[in-house]
């Protein structure tokens, strides 16, 4: 018999070990005839269950860079190497496994499914996986419970207020167990109250079950509650 909770699982690596490597990233976008660097030369070790806040004005490449660590955006040069494999030397359909398996998202906009509802949109990525499994359904019960929306799950997106929204694409981003989290101004169409909230459960949740997390956000106050503060600025990356 299997006692173990639907929210526990196998820890994403042994304490201590870099899961995130990354090497004189460039990003460039051409437009016309003109070429517009957006990153250069970043390079980043981030260990495994470490909390790293990533701030800079807008327009700064900070999203850029998110979706480059997280094999939704191709770089202009430079290596990303997670758990010890060169992402960007995968094929397309292996950093899409990659991705579904081992990476989750948390978006500033929600962008829940409007015509499923809570519980189904938190099991969307096992099911999009094909790692449902029978534990499924009961993983995604307790993930919703884990964020105060146990009484939400057969309500559709739009009975759900913002922040709502919010904590149940927290609670999808950790479905399937990923081993990093990337959260992109997660509380930015927020009020402070609600938002404060949201991050109440986005640090519980990954400090809890000793998953590596990567905040983008504007808010120097919600980045000093993590472990270290980089700033990206003209395209590269500093401690502050």
């Amino acid at each position: 018999m299997n006692n173990t909770s639907p929210l526990s699982g196998s820890p994403p690596a042994p304490g201590g070990e870099d899961i995130l490597q990354v090497e004189r990233l460039g990003k460039t976008y051409v437009l016309g005839q003109t070429a517009i660097p957006v990153l250069r030369d970043v390079s980043l070790t981030v260990r495994a269950g470490e909390i790293i806040s990533i701030i800079g004005a807008s327009g700064s490449g900070k999203s850029t860079l998110l979706h480059i660590l997280g094999a939704l955006d191709q770089p202009s040069g430079g290596t990303v190497r997670f758990q010890g494999r060169d992402l960007y030397a995968l094929s397309a359909a292996q950093r899409t496994i990659v991705r579904g398996k081992h990476i989750g998202f948390v978006f500033q906009f929600y962008h829940l499914m409007p015509e499923l509802d809570v519980l189904e949109n938190v099991m969307l990525p096992a099911l999009s996986g094909n790692s449902g499994g029978t534990g499924m359904h009961d993983r995604a019960q307790s993930l919703l419970e884990a964020v105060g929306l146990a009484g939400r799950a057969n309500h559709l997106p739009m009975e759900l207020s913002g922040g709502e929204q919010q904590r149940a694409a927290l609670a999808r981003a950790l479905m399937n167990q990923p081993d990093l989290v990337l959260a992109d101004e997660p509380t930015g169409n927020l009020d402070s109250v609600t938002g404060g909230q949201v991050l109440e459960f986005l640090f519980a949740l990954t400090r809890g079950q000793r998953r590596t997390l990567i905040l983008v956000t504007h808010n120097i106050a919600v980045a000093r509650l993590c472990d270290r503060v980089l700033e990206l600025k003209d395209g590269c990356l500093q401690s502050t």
